[in-house]
């Protein structure tokens, strides 16, 4: 080989940012992701898969700052390009085959131009896990089962972590109405407050400064977004600012059903990056490891879909996202993932004319209460697919036959009376009037667990 030859040799290295992985990390990765899909799979949702490749416009679309930049094209054109996330596709998957009320868990590679950092478990390509809850439903169900299971998942694996969250809502109307930021310096003003992690607060003050923006907007800014209620762990405004209600739900619900641990951080100085998010957002972070950021994320996004499908009809979204690679990086060792067996149980709650709206709320909790249960696999190595009550005004004798088309081997359902007595009402599906079996059964919650493994 002569000299020429030599210094225009390719060296055997792979794209920045883009390791090889070994038999030990793919094995890692794999397990995670298993658990992942066995606890969405609690919760009803369906596999599916979409291509590497998109249409650039549709991956795009109407995003601002980095991501144009970030994004890998294929062609000369720029007409494809490999997929940024596993949000758009989902939302381009809805629209293209015209669903209104589906719900979605998807694992796989996604493409970034970024400043990678391996260590970090920052990467150009790398796993993330998603799964989405599309369609109407009741009291923030879908929100919170979001964040159910990533506190489900997580802990599955001994993380230390808490869960940011804000309302996009919320941040747009402190900013625009509060502050009275000009609205044509929003998206940058977002994008610099969305840094509030990485940087201090004078340092964002100086950011905001230069981009001009007047002393008294800075000074506005200052007083409604970095005050004392800033990572507060119990969310309570008395005010009437958009988003409060929705945000007080969330925390209402981990009072009940994480009463000793709470995991949800207020923080109004989240902003999440993607153009499409509309309500609440949220980041979990690890609670020492700064150095890694995010390691899961997500929020609403309701009406992505309908921009995609060119339609009028509205398709609300609800979806997390989890950061697989980096999780892995974190762990750096095996988890034993126990062996999952999974039955179809549909819980609901029975109201009469006169129940009050509180009273709704106190049995859509029971609901959320006895779900948690089917789903908690330290008490027994068993899990049970649970669908939630989605139509609340939806006649019983309708929802029982729903229960019983979509395989359900049981429903539960809650009514005034169980809620008083600490107990449900089981019955079983696909068993006619007159059958020997026992058709229907009021028990006990406590009992409730040891009832469904042994009949079910």
């Amino acid at each position: 080989m002569n000299v020429t030859e030599t210094k225009t040799a390719t060296k055997a290295t792979t794209p920045s940012g883009m390791p090889d992985c070994n038999a030990l990390t793919i094995e890692a990765r794999s397990e995670l992701v298993d658990t992942i899909i066995k606890y969405a799979r609690t919760y009803g949702v369906d596999r599916i898969e979409t291509p590497i490749l998109e249409l650039s416009s549709l991956v795009i679309g109407e995003e601002h700052g980095d991501i144009r930049n970030q994004v890998y094209h294929v062609d000369e054109n720029n007409l494809y390009t490999l997929r940024y996330d596993l949000t758009k596709p989902f939302a381009r998957y809805m629209a293209q085959n015209g669903l209104s009320q589906f719900s979605r868990v998807q694992a796989g590679p996604v493409f970034r131009k970024d400043t990678p950092a391996v260590t970090n478990g920052r990467f150009c390509q790398f796993w993330q896990c998603d799964v989405d809850f599309a369609g109407k439903t009741h009291a923030m169900l879908y929100d919170w089962q979001c964040i159910e299971l990533v506190i489900s998942v997580l802990q599955s694996v001994a993380l230390d972590f808490r869960i940011r969250v804000n309302h996009r809502e919320l941040f747009e109307y402190l900013l625009l109405e509060k502050c009275k930021l000009p609205k044509e310096l929003y998206l940058k003003t977002a994008q610099i407050i969305d840094k509030s992690d990485k940087m201090s607060k004078p340092e964002i003050l100086v950011e905001l400064s230069k981009i001009g923006i007047a002393t008294g907007t800075i000074n506005a800014i200052e007083q409604y977004l970095f005050d004392d209620t800033k990572d507060s762990e119990n969310f309570d405004s008395d005010e009437d600012y958009p988003g409060c209600a929705e945000l007080q739900m969330l925390f209402r619900y981990q009072s009940v059903l994480f009463p000793n641990r709470h995991y949800i951080e207020f923080d109004k100085t989240l902003v999440r990056g993607m153009h499409y998010y509309t309500g609440m957002i949220f980041e979990v972070v690890l609670v020492d490891g700064g150095a890694y950021g995010s390691i899961a994320a997500g929020g609403r996004y309701d009406q992505l879909i309908q921009q995609m499908a060119k339609s009028e009809q509205i398709v609300p979204v609800v979806g997390v996202s989890f950061g697989i690679d980096r999780i892995v990086a974190i762990l750096a060792k095996d988890k034993q993932v126990p062996t999952l067996i999974l039955s179809d149980i549909f819980i609901t709650f029975v109201k009469a004319k006169d129940t009050s709206h509180e009273q709704q709320i106190a049995l859509f909790e029971n609901v959320l209460e006895v779900a948690q249960l089917c789903r908690e696999p330290e008490l027994f190595h068993e899990l049970f697919r649970v669908t939630v009550i989605q139509d609340p005004d939806m006649p019983l004798k309708a929802q029982i036959k729903l229960a019983a088309d979509k395989g359900n081997v049981a429903i539960i359902i809650i009514g005034e009376m169980e809620l008083t007595n600490n107990s449900v009402t089981v019955r079983k599906l696909g068993v006619k009037r007159g059958g020997t079996k026992i058709q229907q059964e009021t028990v006990a919650i406590c009992d409730l667990m040891a009832y469904l493994v042994e009949n079910f």
